[in-house]
């Protein structure tokens, strides 16, 4: 533009694209203005790109406007406008306009559009809708795709419709890490864990090798069902494929040995996480308060404090918890202000906490103050006030 250059079609796209991966919405908005009322303005490809950025910066309804002012659309119109419907939490406009989609019938769906509203029909677990897009799938002819097969089994396991998932999953001509990841994921989401072992070890005997992912979910089962053999076993082939210990994976294995009752290894995998966040050390303090061990997760979050990381609410919870379990009154109540300093004062759950620990600590009086203070109290946090 400084050159005195006339920037064309493929800039902006270019541009939009840009600003979508960035999700800079000033210069998105500002690029936007610029070709309004332009013939540019009413392009196809560019008007898609100018839906798909405000999708991407976040903002479904300049989205939308972009959308319904388009003198003509095609397919990748549609899914850009579901997807940023989808992607921003909006899963039920995502839903109405994929119905809108079939009721014009102008343009037929493809293997993107279903993705993203399956993906809708996931997060808001609505088993319904599911199964109509399911029908629909078939219809077309995709129901061999392996991403397509992937996202209805996880759109039946957000459902809590086990068999469905597993009835897709055994159905699909190829299954690769993620199919397999998937529908273990839905087994431990759904809190079967056996089946999920079962079938990990199935995906391993069959010659595929895990990833991360994988082993998350899998350490998730064994973490539910207490299983420290299996748990071990999994530590030990996470080891033998040379996967990195990040905080992910890492805090993971925690969760696993917390819940089996072995804090000195929970301790030494945390110990070698290549890159501690909020999370892992979360995860260990919990796992020292909820082992009695409260004081050690006192300590621990004077360790935290010096390297410099800043505990979230659940941190704070488990600290609180360590607190009432030892009834040590003066320390919960400088938890408490640091609490109000750092701005989770207002988070229910941690209020819920705050209300044990002085219930535990025998100050009825703070107990009551913190009961008060929740806007909307929950049926845990009557029963916190009255146990007090």
């Amino acid at each position: 533009l400084e050159e005195g250059e006339k920037p064309d079609k493929v800039t902006f796209i270019s541009i939009f694209d840009a600003c979508a991966s960035l999700a800079s919405l000033e210069e998105g908005k500002l690029i936007h203005a610029s070709i309004a009322d332009s013939e540019l303005g009413s392009d196809l490809i560019v008007g898609n790109a100018t839906v798909n950025m405000y999708g991407k910066c976040g903002i479904s309804q300049d989205a939308r406007n972009v959308f319904d002012r388009m003198p003509q659309r095609d397919v990748v119109s549609w899914n850009a406008m579901i997807a940023a419907y989808a992607e921003n939490g909006d899963s039920n406009m995502a839903i109405e306009l994929f119905q809108q989609m079939n009721m014009e019938a102008v343009v037929k769906p493809d293997r993107v559009t279903f993705i993203s509203i399956l993906d809708a029909c996931a997060s808001m677990a609505v088993l319904k809708e599911g199964k109509e897009i399911h029908a629909f799938i078939v219809e077309a002819g995709l129901e061999s795709d392996i991403v397509l097969g992937t996202s209805l089994v996880k759109m039946y396991g957000k459902c809590g419709s086990l068999q469905d998932a597993r009835t897709v999953f055994d159905r699909m001509p190829q299954l690769d890490v993620v199919s397999w990841t998937t529908m273990i994921g839905v087994y431990v989401q759904n809190r079967h864990g056996k089946a999920a072992l079962q079938l990990f070890r199935q995906m391993v005997m069959e010659g595929l090798s895990p990833d991360k992912i994988t082993f998350v979910g899998i350490l998730n089962a064994c973490t539910n069902l207490a299983s420290l053999e299996e748990g071990k076993a999994i530590h030990m082939s996470i080891v033998n494929t040379g996967c990195v210990l990040d905080s992910v994976l890492g805090t993971a294995l925690v969760n696993m040995y917390s819940k089996c009752g072995r804090l000195e290894d929970a301790r030494a995998v945390f110990d070698k996480i290549s890159q501690q966040d909020v999370v892992s050390w979360t995860a260990l303090i919990s796992a020292y308060a909820q082992s009695g061990h409260c004081k050690a997760a006192l300590e621990l979050l004077g360790q935290m404090d010096l390297e410099g990381m800043k505990p979230d609410n659940i941190t704070f919870i488990s600290i609180v918890d360590a607190c009432a379990h030892l009834a040590i009154l003066e320390q919960g109540k400088v938890i408490h202000a640091r609490i109000a300093g750092e701005g989770f004062e207002s988070d229910d759950a941690v209020k819920t906490a705050l209300i044990h620990m002085y219930g535990k600590c025998g100050s009825l009086e703070d107990a009551r103050r913190a009961f008060d203070r929740i806007w909307q109290p929950d049926v845990i946090s009557w029963n916190a006030m009255i146990a007090a």
